[in-house]
Protein backbone atom coordinates (compact mmCIF):
# COMPACT_ATOMS: atom_id res chain seq x y z
CA UNK A 1 0.00 0.00 0.00
CA UNK A 2 3.35 2.53 0.46
CA UNK A 3 2.68 5.37 -2.40
CA UNK A 4 -1.46 4.68 -3.17
CA UNK A 5 -3.69 7.49 -2.40
CA UNK A 6 -6.81 7.68 -2.91
CA UNK A 7 -9.45 10.78 -2.14
CA UNK A 8 -11.04 10.99 1.21
CA UNK A 9 -14.78 11.51 2.01
CA UNK A 10 -15.68 11.16 5.20
CA UNK A 11 -19.03 9.72 5.39
CA UNK A 12 -18.56 7.11 2.50
CA UNK A 13 -15.71 6.86 0.91
CA UNK A 14 -13.40 7.08 4.17
CA UNK A 15 -10.66 4.37 5.61
CA UNK A 16 -13.33 1.63 6.72
CA UNK A 17 -15.07 1.78 2.88
CA UNK A 18 -11.31 1.66 0.86
CA UNK A 19 -10.42 -1.66 3.02
CA UNK A 20 -13.38 -2.88 1.46
CA UNK A 21 -12.44 -2.18 -2.15
CA UNK A 22 -9.07 -3.70 -0.95
CA UNK A 23 -10.64 -6.43 -0.25
CA UNK A 24 -12.29 -6.59 -3.40
CA UNK A 25 -9.13 -6.79 -5.16
CA UNK A 26 -8.13 -9.66 -3.29
CA UNK A 27 -11.70 -11.62 -4.16
CA UNK A 28 -13.85 -9.48 -6.61
CA UNK A 29 -16.75 -11.89 -6.10
CA UNK A 30 -16.77 -10.10 -2.89
CA UNK A 31 -18.37 -7.20 -4.03
CA UNK A 32 -18.79 -5.54 -0.23
CA UNK A 33 -18.17 -1.63 -0.79
CA UNK A 34 -21.61 -1.63 -3.07
CA UNK A 35 -23.56 -2.03 -0.24
CA UNK A 36 -22.58 1.28 1.28
CA UNK A 37 -24.49 3.74 -0.78
CA UNK A 38 -25.00 6.51 1.82
CA UNK A 39 -22.35 6.61 4.44
CA UNK A 40 -19.95 3.69 5.79
CA UNK A 41 -19.44 3.26 9.66
CA UNK A 42 -16.37 1.24 10.54
CA UNK A 43 -18.93 -0.83 12.95
CA UNK A 44 -21.32 -1.64 10.02
CA UNK A 45 -17.83 -2.79 7.93
CA UNK A 46 -17.13 -4.76 10.38
CA UNK A 47 -20.50 -6.14 11.02
CA UNK A 48 -20.64 -6.83 7.12
CA UNK A 49 -17.01 -8.45 6.94
CA UNK A 50 -18.31 -10.84 9.64
CA UNK A 51 -21.02 -12.07 8.00
CA UNK A 52 -19.38 -13.36 5.37
CA UNK A 53 -18.66 -17.05 5.57
CA UNK A 54 -14.81 -17.97 6.21
CA UNK A 55 -13.92 -14.73 5.74
CA UNK A 56 -12.54 -13.83 9.27
CA UNK A 57 -10.30 -15.82 11.08
CA UNK A 58 -9.39 -15.90 14.43
CA UNK A 59 -10.03 -12.51 16.39
CA UNK A 60 -7.48 -10.73 18.66
CA UNK A 61 -8.41 -7.55 20.66
CA UNK A 62 -5.71 -5.35 20.65
CA UNK A 63 -6.28 -3.09 23.79
CA UNK A 64 -4.88 0.68 23.21
CA UNK A 65 -2.33 1.88 25.76
CA UNK A 66 -4.86 3.26 28.38
CA UNK A 67 -6.91 0.41 28.54
CA UNK A 68 -3.59 -2.23 28.64
CA UNK A 69 -2.43 0.51 31.50
CA UNK A 70 -6.04 0.31 33.34
CA UNK A 71 -6.21 -3.26 33.66
CA UNK A 72 -2.94 -4.01 34.62
CA UNK A 73 -3.51 -0.89 37.49
CA UNK A 74 -6.70 -2.76 38.91
CA UNK A 75 -4.59 -6.10 39.38
CA UNK A 76 -2.22 -4.32 42.43
CA UNK A 77 -2.69 -4.30 45.54
CA UNK A 78 -2.77 -0.85 47.63
CA UNK A 79 0.69 -1.07 48.52
CA UNK A 80 1.85 -1.66 44.74
CA UNK A 81 -0.30 0.96 43.57
CA UNK A 82 1.49 3.56 45.50
CA UNK A 83 4.67 2.09 44.66
CA UNK A 84 4.02 2.78 40.90
CA UNK A 85 2.69 6.44 41.45
CA UNK A 86 6.59 6.78 43.12
CA UNK A 87 8.54 5.44 40.56
CA UNK A 88 6.81 7.55 38.04
CA UNK A 89 8.53 10.33 39.51
CA UNK A 90 11.12 8.73 41.59
CA UNK A 91 13.28 5.79 40.28
CA UNK A 92 15.56 5.30 43.53
CA UNK A 93 12.51 3.63 45.18
CA UNK A 94 13.60 0.41 42.94
CA UNK A 95 16.41 0.18 46.08
CA UNK A 96 13.78 0.68 49.41
CA UNK A 97 13.03 -2.15 51.26
CA UNK A 98 8.91 -1.90 49.81
CA UNK A 99 9.86 -2.49 46.14
CA UNK A 100 13.17 -5.69 46.86
CA UNK A 101 10.95 -7.50 49.23
CA UNK A 102 8.25 -7.57 46.10
CA UNK A 103 8.65 -10.85 43.78
CA UNK A 104 10.38 -10.12 40.93
CA UNK A 105 7.87 -10.76 38.73
CA UNK A 106 5.70 -7.74 40.48
CA UNK A 107 8.99 -5.74 40.54
CA UNK A 108 9.04 -5.87 36.61
CA UNK A 109 5.36 -5.19 36.28
CA UNK A 110 5.25 -2.30 38.44
CA UNK A 111 8.25 -0.73 36.36
CA UNK A 112 6.53 -1.70 33.33
CA UNK A 113 3.13 0.36 34.51
CA UNK A 114 5.55 2.97 35.86
CA UNK A 115 7.03 3.54 32.45
CA UNK A 116 4.12 3.19 30.52
CA UNK A 117 2.27 5.86 32.26
CA UNK A 118 5.04 8.25 31.94
CA UNK A 119 5.44 7.54 28.41
CA UNK A 120 1.73 7.85 28.18
CA UNK A 121 1.67 11.78 29.79
CA UNK A 122 4.59 12.33 27.64
CA UNK A 123 2.67 11.34 24.12
CA UNK A 124 -0.88 13.40 26.06
CA UNK A 125 1.91 16.74 25.56
CA UNK A 126 3.60 16.21 22.23
CA UNK A 127 -0.23 15.98 20.74
CA UNK A 128 -0.89 19.57 23.21
CA UNK A 129 1.97 20.88 21.13
CA UNK A 130 4.56 21.47 24.19
CA UNK A 131 7.70 20.71 23.92
CA UNK A 132 8.80 17.42 25.57
CA UNK A 133 12.42 17.34 26.55
CA UNK A 134 14.13 13.52 26.44
CA UNK A 135 12.68 11.64 29.64
CA UNK A 136 15.78 11.19 31.72
CA UNK A 137 13.32 9.51 34.37
CA UNK A 138 11.94 6.98 31.58
CA UNK A 139 15.59 5.93 30.92
CA UNK A 140 16.30 4.78 34.69
CA UNK A 141 13.32 3.17 34.94
CA UNK A 142 13.90 1.24 31.48
CA UNK A 143 17.13 0.55 33.21
CA UNK A 144 15.87 -0.82 35.99
CA UNK A 145 13.69 -2.98 34.58
CA UNK A 146 16.48 -4.32 32.24
CA UNK A 147 18.27 -5.79 35.39
CA UNK A 148 15.40 -7.66 36.35
CA UNK A 149 16.10 -11.25 34.22
CA UNK A 150 12.31 -12.25 34.03
CA UNK A 151 9.20 -11.47 32.67
CA UNK A 152 6.58 -8.77 33.97
CA UNK A 153 3.72 -11.25 36.28
CA UNK A 154 1.34 -11.80 33.34
CA UNK A 155 -2.08 -9.61 33.33
CA UNK A 156 -5.15 -10.62 31.25
CA UNK A 157 -5.56 -7.22 29.43
CA UNK A 158 -9.46 -7.42 28.59
CA UNK A 159 -11.27 -4.69 26.47
CA UNK A 160 -13.69 -2.76 28.09
CA UNK A 161 -16.35 -2.62 25.06
CA UNK A 162 -17.21 -5.92 23.72
CA UNK A 163 -16.68 -6.55 19.87
CA UNK A 164 -18.27 -4.10 17.41
CA UNK A 165 -20.06 -7.01 15.38
CA UNK A 166 -22.04 -7.76 18.61
CA UNK A 167 -23.95 -4.24 19.01
CA UNK A 168 -27.16 -2.73 17.14
CA UNK A 169 -26.88 -1.68 13.87
CA UNK A 170 -26.45 2.08 13.87
CA UNK A 171 -29.56 2.98 11.77
CA UNK A 172 -32.38 3.03 14.33
CA UNK A 173 -36.31 4.17 13.47
CA UNK A 174 -38.60 4.09 16.31
CA UNK A 175 -42.25 4.96 17.15
CA UNK A 176 -44.08 6.41 20.38
CA UNK A 177 -46.44 8.11 22.42
CA UNK A 178 -46.93 9.97 24.84
CA UNK A 179 -48.44 13.95 26.84
CA UNK A 180 -47.07 17.04 26.75
CA UNK A 181 -49.08 19.68 28.73
CA UNK A 182 -51.66 17.62 28.73
CA UNK A 183 -51.85 16.84 25.23
CA UNK A 184 -51.55 13.16 23.67
CA UNK A 185 -48.86 12.93 20.62
CA UNK A 186 -47.75 10.17 18.43
CA UNK A 187 -43.98 10.75 17.87
CA UNK A 188 -41.82 9.16 14.77
CA UNK A 189 -37.67 9.07 15.25
CA UNK A 190 -35.11 8.24 12.89
CA UNK A 191 -31.20 8.41 13.36
CA UNK A 192 -28.54 7.61 10.54
CA UNK A 193 -26.09 6.37 13.57
CA UNK A 194 -24.87 5.40 16.05
CA UNK A 195 -25.63 4.81 19.46
CA UNK A 196 -27.54 6.20 22.27
CA UNK A 197 -27.24 5.61 26.39
CA UNK A 198 -30.91 3.77 26.10
CA UNK A 199 -29.86 1.21 23.92
CA UNK A 200 -27.33 -1.78 25.14
CA UNK A 201 -24.22 -1.00 26.04
CA UNK A 202 -22.64 -4.61 23.79
CA UNK A 203 -20.65 -3.79 20.79
CA UNK A 204 -20.06 0.10 22.24
CA UNK A 205 -18.17 1.67 24.80
CA UNK A 206 -20.31 1.60 28.14
CA UNK A 207 -21.58 4.99 28.91
CA UNK A 208 -20.84 6.79 25.61
CA UNK A 209 -22.98 8.28 23.11
CA UNK A 210 -22.83 9.37 19.84
CA UNK A 211 -25.63 10.15 17.56
CA UNK A 212 -25.48 11.85 13.64
CA UNK A 213 -28.71 12.79 11.91
CA UNK A 214 -30.89 12.30 14.69
CA UNK A 215 -34.49 14.08 13.86
CA UNK A 216 -37.98 13.32 15.60
CA UNK A 217 -41.26 14.53 14.60
CA UNK A 218 -44.47 14.78 16.60
CA UNK A 219 -47.84 14.32 15.62
CA UNK A 220 -51.17 15.94 17.87
CA UNK A 221 -53.85 14.84 16.83
CA UNK A 222 -55.95 17.99 18.15
CA UNK A 223 -53.92 20.50 15.88
CA UNK A 224 -52.64 18.27 13.28
CA UNK A 225 -49.09 18.30 11.12
CA UNK A 226 -45.72 16.62 11.88
CA UNK A 227 -43.64 19.28 13.44
CA UNK A 228 -40.34 18.59 14.25
CA UNK A 229 -39.41 18.13 17.97
CA UNK A 230 -35.65 18.27 17.75
CA UNK A 231 -33.05 17.31 15.59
Amino acid sequence: MRGIEFDYYFFRENCAWQLLTLLEVADPSLRLSEKFALWTLPADMIRLLDQQLELIGEVTARPSRGTAIRRRQQTLSANEWWLVRQLRNDPKITVTPAFTELAPERQALLLELALDQRQFQQANLLKKGMNVLPDEIAHQLLTARHQIAVTAAPVAIEPYATRPETGHASRRMGIGSGQRGGREFVELTARASTHDLLEPDAGYTPDAQIEVFSIAVRHYPDHGGLPVDAV
